[in-house]
């Protein structure tokens, strides 16, 4: 128990993917009982609500080269810097945690979904002097997850969801070519060939995803199809293709995942994470193609279509699928990608507000002083200047929204803040 009451700021980048997940953490867990908490839009991040604010810990949702700067300036405020990753489990360690090394200096603590990803870490920061604390936890997002109710597969027999995985192709804040741009000229992740071949391979197997559905709907009129894009992905495709003017399928956008995986008995999906919240949620998954690309695909049974037709209103058969599902999942050991991922996360707090002050440097001081002078110099030359790539993400509005109608809370929003406090 603390005497202090901590101010602990959660960034939140994705409202359909995050949002729900780190309210439940705050509200229905005795973790930050008791304590200031503030719901942060990442977009609504700055420099001067780190000095404004200077809360005593930030759990960030990513260490990368584009925060660093962020976390380090957040350091030498004394603020206790902690990461826990919101988009993905790593399962490639070539591309986690690509920082600078000197990065890991300014990081306390680094919350881990699971063993591979500490290990790596472990190694990675082995000859530093100054390193954070690496702890494998699991994750806020799944452990929420497994507090709802297992699916009754026999109540949503007939309905089925389709998670698309195409956000490269059909970008849903960014055009197409600074997509591609992307992959190989801004932040090098391959050459313009391989990238090229990459958006090939790509727009292929959304075609090939497409017709598997199309075939489907066609053969069989009594399912009910959601079609469901990824967070990041932009739903045009699909309102302008042949699928969207059956009265039985809908297009699902801008709400919990949850919602909809409480309504489905199948979800299809290809290489995409969301087959793991529906095996926690008792939800056999299928992909439309054999090919593996990448961990999710190879937890996850490729059904040709005539063979779907026929069993996927059969409780039976989608009960052996999840049976089958669970031999993948152990052959591929996904346990050491996640951990406790059917037992309860239990993780103490390890900030202590007496232990956070740092020495007087005066490089420290005079880096403050430097930052403090740039943010009164933007303040007088440039004024409400607007992100260029316009990217609409989540936003304090949305918060506060969210937290009133889930939780009947009134919340205290001002400064472009959400700030809640539980009981």
């Amino acid at each position: 128990m603390y005497k202090k009451k901590i101010y602990w700021t959660y960034l939140i980048d994705n409202f359909e993917r995050d949002l729900a997940g780190v309210l439940w953490w705050i509200y229905e867990t005795d973790f930050n009982k008791g304590d200031k908490v503030c719901l942060l839009p990442t977009k609504e991040l700055s420099v001067k609500f780190l000095y404004n604010q200077k809360p005593d810990v930030i759990v960030w949702n990513y260490a990368r080269n584009n925060n660093i700067e962020l976390i380090k300036i957040a350091k030498y405020l004394n603020i206790f810097n902690i990461i826990h990753d919101t988009e993905g489990i790593h399962y490639d360690m070539k591309t986690y945690f690509n920082i600078p090394k000197r990065g890991f200096k300014y990081i306390d603590e680094i919350w881990c979904w699971g063993k591979t990803q500490k290990e790596t870490l472990v190694k990675k920061t082995s000859q530093l002097k100054i390193k954070p604390k690496i702890m494998t936890t699991g994750s806020i997002r799944y452990e929420y997850i497994k507090s709802l109710k297992k699916n009754n597969l026999s109540k949503n027999i007939n309905k089925i969801l389709w998670n698309t995985n195409y956000a490269a192709l059909s970008p849903r804040y960014q055009t197409v070519f600074r997509e591609y741009k992307e992959f190989y000229k801004l932040h090098k992740y391959a050459t313009e060939e391989e990238s090229f071949k990459l958006f090939l391979n790509l727009s292929a197997r959304r075609q090939k995803a497409y017709e598997y559905i199309e075939a489907l709907s066609k053969n069989n009129k009594s399912f009910k199809l959601t079609i469901r894009p990824h967070p990041f992905e932009s739903s045009k495709f699909y309102k302008n293709s042949f699928l969207s003017k059956n009265k039985k399928v809908k297009i699902s956008e801008g709400c919990d995942i949850n919602y909809d995986l409480a309504n489905t008995s199948l979800v299809i999906q290809n290489g995409c994470q969301t087959v793991l919240e529906s095996f926690i949620k008792g939800i056999p998954s299928i992909k439309t193609s054999i090919e593996d690309i990448n961990i999710w695909s190879k937890v996850t049974p490729y059904l040709e279509t005539n063979k779907l037709v026929a069993k996927f209103n059969d409780i039976h058969f989608l009960n052996k699928i999840h049976n089958e599902q669970k031999k993948l999942f152990r052959i591929n050991k996904i346990n050491l990608l996640i951990d406790n991922l059917f037992n309860k996360l239990k993780i103490e707090k390890s900030f202590n507000s007496k232990e956070r002050r740092l020495s007087f440097s005066f490089h420290r001081k005079a880096y403050l002083i430097f930052i403090r002078l740039k943010i009164l110099t933007k303040d007088v030359l440039i004024k409400n200047v607007e992100n260029s790539q316009k990217k609409k993400k989540v936003s304090t509005h949305d918060i506060v929204n969210f937290v009133y109608k889930k939780y009947k809370i009134k919340t205290l929003s001002k400064n472009n803040l959400c700030i809640i406090y539980p009981k």
